[in-house]
């Protein structure tokens, strides 16, 4: 990827499957994101609202938006959440962002606390809200944290749905809205964001080789469509080198340890579930078990006894496992063993000196 992005990128490249990031450039860099902004305004008033519920517009929630990208929304019209979070989403509309946030809080101002406090919740070091919309005073983020967010938020089934969406039919209006931008490619969903300050910026999703992947592209030049064409590059580059690889399946065995004192002479231990990892196709797997190679009477049920783990040099550990003695295992009764030896040792002593005896008497009697 490296060929086709500059070294000034803010990117993060994440597969939604196994939760690892498989790109990261200047991700932890704060700056502007414009209208991704309305990425957390609308999971946060999806969690408290429902999309049917129906609320009246009224003139605060259409204030400050000159120059801003609005639906049309009218003072006194009565509108649903669910016309709200779509008009929020693909045409990026900043009346429809307002009013959910005032429908949902009470105002602006509570709604964009209730945000810093989700951000401070997920450990976003590096994003603070100023407003719902986008605004770009005192409002940025990083391409890291945006990821964080968005993971978070498709797995609100509605909101899923509408990043996914690329146009409504909003009845309260009569009107077709569109996404910002088509569907194309691998790409399933997405919200764009554009300032001149922050530039142009994409949030997306694509499903790539049977892997969902998640790509965050910050600050485009703003006379280009670059983070469109970018997105798309990162996706295709991701479909020709990488697949969804199965690194261990469930029954696999795992370790081999040997059992001292016992009728059983080894203790195999297997896999009790499937990993699945999202590779570059001629990344070598390692396998390794580090624990002890053999147990005798000193272990018990629930002991530990090593660990397990799956490693490739590129990537670094994708799998790690405690592994703990979970078979009762029956050792040889040290004081019938003891008893058994003892015996043994006194009858072949005994045996000896007979044998001594009577050899002793032999040769006397040959004289």
């Amino acid at each position: 990827m490296d060929s086709f992005l500059s070294d000034d990128k803010k990117i993060l490249v994440f597969c939604l499957d196994d939760g690892r990031v498989l790109f990261r450039q200047n991700e932890k860099e704060e700056t502007k994101v414009a209208s991704l902004t309305k990425i957390m305004t609308v999971w946060l008033a999806l969690e408290e609202k429902n999309l049917g519920e129906k609320i009246i517009v009224n003139d605060e929630m259409l204030k400050g938006l000159d120059d801003f990208v609005v639906a049309g929304l009218k003072a006194g019209q009565e509108i649903s959440i669910e016309e709200l979070a779509y008009l929020s989403m693909l045409p990026s509309a900043g009346d429809a962002a307002q009013a959910l946030a005032i429908a949902t809080a009470g105002s602006i101002e509570k709604f964009v606390e209730k945000m810093n406090a989700r951000a401070k919740e997920l450990e976003l070091g590096h994003t603070h809200f100023s407003n719902v919309v986008g605004f770009d005073e005192e409002n940025y983020s990083s391409a890291e944290d945006i990821g964080k967010i968005l993971e978070r938020a498709l797995k609100n089934p509605e909101f899923k749905k509408i990043f996914e969406s690329f146009d409504f039919y909003a009845p309260s209006l009569d009107k077709v809205y569109k996404k910002t931008f088509e569907k194309s490619g691998a790409i399933l969903g997405g919200k764009t964001g554009f300032t001149y300050e922050a530039g142009r910026n994409l949030a997306s999703t694509a499903l790539v080789n049977d892997a969902n992947l998640m790509v965050v592209d910050l600050n485009e030049a703003w006379s280009t469509n670059n983070h469109i064409e970018n997105t798309l590059k990162i996706y295709d580059y991701l479909g020709e080198n990488y697949t969804m690889r199965k690194i261990l399946d469930d029954g696999d065995r795992i370790a081999k340890i040997t059992v001292k004192d016992s009728a059983k002479k080894e203790l195999e231990i297997f896999a009790t579930e499937t990993i699945l990892r999202f590779l570059r196709n001629d990344e070598e797997l390692v396998y390794e078990y580090d624990g002890v190679n053999e147990i005798d009477k000193n272990f018990g049920l629930g002991d530990f006894l090593g660990t397990y783990k799956i490693s490739t040099e590129e990537s670094g550990v994708l799998y790690e496992t405690n592994l703990w003695l979970e078979e009762e295992i029956e050792f040889y009764p040290y004081w019938l063993w003891n008893t058994l030896v003892g015996a043994t040792l006194t009858f072949l002593v005994g045996f000896l000196v007979v044998k001594w005896r009577k050899h002793k008497c032999v040769r006397r009697r040959g004289r």
